[in-house]
């Protein structure tokens, strides 16, 4: 994982936060130029496609915890 503010962007922070037990995600959608939506927090870090965020999230979001998720997206 790189510098929140202007390092590349990937699902790594998800993985890293659900495995520390994080419940709570806030996920910022944009339209891709191929109408796909892309996370992205405003910085001047890159854009990650929200599938590859979501099946991250799918596939760790239980791994230390059996509680609930609380997504919020901003669209």
């Amino acid at each position: 994982m790189a510098d929140q503010l202007k390092g590349p962007s990937s699902v790594d922070g998800f993985i890293h936060a659900l495995m520390r037990g994080c419940r709570c995600l806030e996920i910022h959608c944009f339209d891709g130029l191929d109408g796909q939506p892309l996370i992205h927090n405003g910085t001047l870090t890159s854009r990650i496609p929200l599938h590859e965020a979501l099946e991250a999230i799918n596939n760790y979001a239980f791994e230390t915890s059996r509680y609930f998720i609380y997504k919020e997206f901003k669209i």
